[in-house]
């Protein structure tokens, strides 16, 4: 009997033993205290940095809206929530299409479809990327005034040979020689010509090219700018379409003399042309963008 007895304490005290051990490390009041700090984990971020980019789909302000949503995107593609990217991406998109656009200025709504589709292949979505390059373009053209649209010429064609092809790239800047007419300075027209002109040489494009310069009427200026030109020395390294982050020609020759040296293109006339419609220049760590009103 007593035998009996003790094995029927024994499993009952091994319960005893392990309920005190529970308590001991959970305490009687079951889960931990709840606190007001954050407790940080990979997982919780990424959930709360896509309930981030839900909220700034909802921002009336198209220009803050649009920049939130960028930025956020860019910090999902920087940890690896490849996803959580595409997805906040497609919400930027939403703001760029919606019927209230138009509250944007066309800096704005052009470096937005130039930053969609640089965000987009860096997750690799060239369907994207592909569809924003071609609404970038779509932006520029209208845009009525021709001297304005020479302006995103060469940003959006940097573009365009990543997100299509550099064939397309070389197309839109041939086309868009005409749209310097449009441009009431001199001095403009002439730096926007070298511009367009520099990218398709870079492309091995001189036939393109010299029609651009012909744009000018001042033979003798076409004959400086290209020995300016020619006279350049080499650059070494990667390249971009994009003049705006290279250095621009260098006008004047110094052995130069008469007439030559009146018809050379002035130093404002070499300075880049163009403005800065990538996404590091026009949103990036900014609250509204960094963009220019028309």
């Amino acid at each position: 009997m007593k035998l009996r007895r003790l094995f029927w304490i024994t499993p009952t005290l091994a319960v005893v033993v392990v309920a005190i051990g529970w308590l001991a490390q959970h305490g009687c009041a079951g889960p931990d205290a709840l606190s007001p700090r954050l407790k940080p984990t990979s997982e919780r971020s990424q959930k709360l940095t896509a309930l981030s980019a839900e909220e700034a789909g909802l921002i009336p302000d198209l220009d803050v809206r649009l920049t939130r949503q960028l930025n956020i995107a860019d910090q999902q593609i920087s940890r690896g929530w490849k996803n959580d990217a595409i997805v906040t991406l497609a919400g930027a998109k939403k703001t760029l299409v919606s019927d209230d656009a138009h509250a944007l200025g066309d800096h704005a709504r052009v470096s937005g479809w130039v930053s969609i589709s640089e965000l987009s292949r860096q997750v690799r979505d060239t369907s994207a990327a592909s569809f924003a390059g071609e609404r970038a373009v779509d932006g520029v053209l209208a845009i009525k005034d021709f001297g304005k649209r020479c302006e995103y010429v060469i940003g959006v064609a940097n573009e365009l040979q990543f997100a299509r092809s550099i064939s397309e790239a070389a197309k839109f800047v041939t086309d868009s020689g005409p749209w310097t007419k449009g441009l009431e300075s001199p001095v403009q027209r002439r730096r926007a010509l070298v511009g367009f002109a520099s990218v398709l040489f870079n492309l091995d494009d001189y036939t393109g090219g010299q029609k651009m310069l012909r744009y000018d009427d001042d033979v003798a200026w076409r004959t400086d700018t290209l020995a300016s030109l020619a006279a350049m020395q080499e650059v070494t390294g990667d390249q971009s379409l994009y003049t705006n982050k290279s250095s621009a020609p260098q006008a004047v020759m110094e052995q130069q003399t008469g007439a030559a040296i009146q018809a050379s293109p002035t130093p404002e006339e070499s300075q880049p042309f163009g403005r800065s419609l990538d996404y590091r220049s026009v949103f990036q760590n900014q609250k509204n963008s960094q963009t220019v009103k028309d």
